[in-house]
């Protein structure tokens, strides 16, 4: 198993998309991630040195508040009961490998500056990530990383990633892909011969009498209204209904309402195949270009203005009968590390 070990409040957003690409390359079974999410009545304690004993290495995300400074009441890493503190501290003594990753420059700790037991810490080789354009060269660094520790260690694990590197998942996608085309096939000629036996029986090439004439005014009509009504009947391609709440089409775009902190705004979103999300947002005369991703009704998007990196949009879906939502909030980048929340929807 690969733990991730994240500060909310310092880099949830960029931990969930790290969170994905691990999942793809290793397995989502393979890859935990949320230690606080540890059942009421429960010792956590003993819950996190449990869960850490299943790892085989540990992805320490640090961003600009790592430490969790608190006004006036101190940092909370200095805090014994701290999650992340006690993360570090179960991983340094269960001697499993830590692999911390520096978000948008922020540098590693200094030993000098973090309580005792965690000071080795400090000397564990870091690996730079940048959230911006950089972000899947430095995502695709961190994952062969991942595989040295775990090739070295000799683990079982290895083997699911190996199948990424192999020929057995270009081949598995290539028998998807099959299956799936035939099945549009069968489906076409089953809506056909569904039309054909409900009654569609004129022949497109209709006879028709010979030289009518002024006197027979019924076989003229005939004559001349026959071929263009069979000329237009052909059976239609049957539909195939979409997975609510996602659109039916790669590129359809849906626009919502809502709001950015304050600020009335409105988005221009379309959902790809393969779970690919872009487009943008307006708020106040200003416009965002808009790109990330959707896990079954969670957005990780980024916001850009220009060819900058501004933000991220951590959103999820919560609709009910009347419209589709999405709420969730948005992080500006370091230096200014403001968070707003964010909504935004579409009557069903």
């Amino acid at each position: 198993m690969i733990a991730i070990s994240y500060r909310r409040s310092d880099t949830k957003p960029v931990a969930g998309r790290i969170y994905d690409v691990l999942q793809s390359e290793f397995g989502k079974e393979n890859v935990f991630m949320d230690f606080d999410s540890i059942p009421y009545g429960v010792d956590f304690r003993a819950q996190i040195d449990q869960i850490l004993k299943k790892a085989r290495v540990v992805v320490a995300i640090i961003g600009p508040d790592w430490v969790g400074q608190r006004a006036g009441t101190g940092r909370r890493i200095d805090d014994e009961t701290d999650f992340v503190r006690l993360e570090v501290v179960t991983a340094l003594r269960n001697r499993i490998p830590i692999i911390p990753v520096l978000v948008d420059k922020t540098s590693m700790p200094d030993p000098s500056h973090l309580p005792r037991d965690i000071a080795d810490f400090a000397f564990c080789n870091g690996l730079d990530l940048d959230t911006g354009i950089d972000f899947h060269h430095h995502a695709d660094r961190l994952v062969a990383g991942i595989r040295r520790v775990l090739e070295s260690k000799g683990d079982k694990i290895v083997p699911v990633t190996k199948e990424r590197t192999g020929s057995e998942k270009p081949r598995t996608r290539l028998i998807i892909r099959m299956f799936s085309l035939l099945g549009l096939v069968v489906l076409i000629v089953a809506g056909f011969l569904f039309l054909r036996n409900q009654g569609v029986k004129e022949p497109v090439t209709p006879q028709v009498s010979p030289t009518p004439t002024a006197s027979e005014p019924g076989k003229v009509l005939e004559a001349t209204a026959r071929p263009a009504a069979s000329a237009t009947i052909a059976p239609p391609v049957p539909k195939i209904p979409a997975r609510p709440p996602f659109p039916s089409s790669a590129t359809e775009e849906k626009t919502y309402l809502g709001r950015v902190g304050d600020l009335e705004a409105t988005f221009r979103l379309r959902f790809d195949s393969g779970g690919r999300v872009s487009g943008s947002y307006t708020d106040g005369g200003n416009t965002y270009r808009l790109v990330g991703r959707n896990s079954s009704g969670h957005l990780l998007l980024d916001e850009y203005t220009g060819d900058r990196l501004t933000a991220h949009l951590d959103v999820t879906l919560n609709s009910s009968q009347k419209e589709l939502r999405w709420e969730g909030r948005m992080q500006n980048v370091y230096p200014n590390t403001q968070t707003y929340p964010v909504f935004f929807a579409q009557p069903r």
